[in-house]
């Protein structure tokens, strides 16, 4: 390794070695929160990570899977669950709708 790299970024980060899975669970996580409600594919598609992959984790984080009005029945969607405690407390105003 360089020691440039070492200057720049802290040995402690840089003896993290998360596994495949762990990278896509997180990934997926940061996706989910960011969307609110979103499909597995939607939330693969944020990052450009493979379906399969997070369709493979997506059970094992904190999203709620959720049923949406609207859309298809054997259509998936997973929630945020800070996302759904502010929708259910009236904090989320506005027009919301699906496309």
């Amino acid at each position: 390794m360089s020691s440039a790299v070492s200057r720049v970024i802290p040995a402690s980060l840089l003896a993290i070695d998360p596994s495949d899975d762990d990278c896509y669970r997180e990934l997926a996580r940061r996706a989910g929160r960011q969307y609110g409600v979103a499909t597995a594919t939607e939330i693969a598609n944020h990052y450009g990570l493979l379906v399969a992959r997070v369709a493979a984790v997506i059970d094992d984080i904190d999203l709620v899977p959720v049923t949406v009005a609207g859309w298809p029945d054997n259509q998936r969607a997973y929630a945020d669950p800070a996302w759904l405690a502010r929708l259910s407390s009236g904090q989320l105003r506005g027009r919301h709708r699906t496309t």
